[in-house]
């Protein structure tokens, strides 16, 4: 479970930026806010949804977690020629390339609450840092500074071994999984699981190859089914040999903009074994229809929700990018419902997203602490921070509060006369 993020000269944020999920003690929903024994973490919130106008900086915060996942999976893995870290910091100021970028995870993985992160520059990560509370007392498990590595006397384990293995430009806690350093499992699991949708424009070529050695969640089934998609299930028919052939190219690309962008999972390079197609039910006979042949909004159903009902199933988190993307506005609150109701989030699960859709604070599903905004200065400058900053009725409606702009964070009023 997500207790905090915390980063800072990343894409468009300079400064020292936090997203927090502590419920505060603003009157509000209780369902799905989850109590913990940690002194830090007492009530932990299921959703953090994200507003800001366009080009505000709110992708920016799932690419740094990107990021984060990133480093942590492959950096020990990846062979460059020379050291490299591929970090997005913030170029409108002089200073911006020579400040160092830093990224903190505070997170509850088996029991414990853990803090986890790095400062690194474009070469190397000079910093990195492992902290565990498991009786809300703070343990060092290992600190980093530069080439030098300090270890904690609880951390077990093959550690002067993994310090070996560790470069410039890779992280220790990448280098130990490596090693199956097994006390660190909890928190690298952790962190490699964590689930990240930023595609906008969903493609029937992702769809098809998501499914090729996984099954749709009949969850899923039935939620499309429920939003009168006309989608009742699906099919996966074997592919004839002659047809079973991969596009290496588009495969490579495929790859290439995986690793660019941090997105979940590697793009397989097997030929395809199944054909999808999802079945529905017309005023005759049903029949079957080709991921091409699905709306642009269905494509984007299928893949959110599959990951929605996965993520709930595990009590993972969920990061997703314009979670209205394609989507009708009832669509988007029911998916945001799932991880706000008891009946379906029984494990803890949480959802993190950005948006546009201002109809998703109308009613009280969502509470003010779980609400954040971004907004960037004349400078391009951005800032995260809390709806719960503001001093606000519970009656108030939190919508016509924003688009009042009482909260900032929308974009300016255009006047035609400037067009004159």
């Amino acid at each position: 479970m997500l207790v905090e993020f915390r980063f800072r000269n990343w894409g468009c944020f300079f400064g020292e930026q936090t997203l927090n999920f502590n419920a505060s003690s603003l009157k509000g929903r209780t369902e799905c806010v989850v109590e913990t024994k940690f002194t830090t973490a007492k009530q932990v919130l299921p959703v953090a949804a994200i507003f800001g106008p366009n080009a505000s900086g709110k992708s920016s915060i799932l690419s740094a977690v990107a990021f984060l996942r990133l480093a942590v999976r492959r950096s020990f893995s990846e062979k460059r020629d020379k050291p490299v870290v591929p970090r997005k910091y913030f170029k409108l100021v002089a200073s911006g390339v020579r400040e160092t970028s830093e990224l903190e995870l505070t997170f509850i993985s088996d029991d414990t609450l853990f803090k986890f992160g790095f400062e690194c520059d474009s070469k190397s990560f000079v910093r990195e840092w492992l902290y565990a509370y498991p009786n809300n007392r703070r343990q060092i498990w290992y600190e980093r500074n530069g080439n030098d590595l300090t270890f904690g006397n609880n951390l077990k384990g093959p550690n002067a071994i993994v310090a070996g293995m560790v470069r410039d430009d890779v992280l220790y806690l990448s280098a130990a999984s490596a090693a199956n350093h097994s006390q660190l499992d909890s928190v690298f699991n952790f962190i490699q699981k964590l689930k990240i949708e930023t595609d906008f424009m969903v493609t029937p070529f992702e769809i098809e190859d998501d499914m090729q050695d996984q099954e749709l969640d009949e969850n899923a089934v039935r939620f499309l089914q429920f939003l009168d998609t006309g989608i009742i299930g699906y099919e996966k028919q074997p592919v004839k040999r002659s047809e079973n052939q991969p596009d290496e190219k588009v495969l490579a690309l495929m790859k290439a903009v995986s690793d660019l962008t941090g997105q979940d999972g590697d793009v397989s390079l097997k030929a395809k074994e199944y054909d999808v197609l999802f079945k529905h039910e017309g005023c005759e006979d049903g029949f079957l229809l080709r991921a091409h042949e699905e709306s642009a909004g269905s494509l984007r159903l299928i893949k959110l929700l599959n990951s929605a009902f996965k993520t709930l199933e595990s009590g993972g988190v969920l990061f997703v990018d314009e979670l209205d993307a394609s989507l009708h506005t009832r669509a988007s609150n029911q998916v945001m419902k799932l991880f706000l109701s008891q009946i379906t989030n029984k494990n803890g699960a949480q959802l993190i997203f950005t948006t546009h859709d201002t109809n998703l604070l109308s009613d009280k599903s969502l509470r003010r602490d779980e609400v954040w905004l971004v907004e960037k200065d004349r400078c391009g400058q951005s800032e995260l921070y809390s709806a719960s900053e503001f001093s606000l009725r519970y009656s108030d409606d939190l919508e016509k509060v924003y688009l009042d702009d009482r909260m900032g964070a929308v974009p300016p009023n255009l006047e035609f006369e400037w067009f004159a």
